[in-house]
């Protein structure tokens, strides 16, 4: 399982894991940060640093679960070195492999409702 997730840090990526929320016994580590600035953008107005174009994306943060047990609840919360980390989230490992052998990928995307400007709103 990837855990992605934005913040304002660019710190090393660390979740906590476990089957119960009260004990996240795992650990598991991601590399550091990764960003993207204005110039990283193929041309105007995306690459054009304003309140009305570009928007700072923050630091992107993934870290890869692994050696997950089939059909199992966990727990998580994700932050970095130095810094807070986030309340306990949950999801589902994947069925057991009588129910599938496929891969399952998916895109969760949503507004990280960071910018208060009234564009954003």
């Amino acid at each position: 399982m990837a855990i992605h997730w934005t913040s304002g840090v660019n710190d090393q990526s660390i979740v906590f894991y476990g089957t119960n929320p009260n004990s996240l016994s795992f650990q598991a580590i991601g590399s550091q940060a990764t960003t993207y600035k204005a110039s990283d953008l193929c041309s105007a107005p995306a690459n054009i640093s304003t309140q009305q174009f570009f928007r700072n994306p923050g630091f992107l943060h993934k870290v890869v679960l692994s050696n997950l047990n089939r059909s199992t609840k966990y727990y998580y919360k994700v932050g970095s070195k130095n810094h807070l980390f986030s309340q306990v989230y949950s999801f589902t490992s994947r069925p057991s492999s009588s129910h599938s052998n496929h891969l399952h990928c998916f895109v969760f995307y949503a507004d990280m409702a960071i910018d208060d400007s009234p564009r954003a709103q």
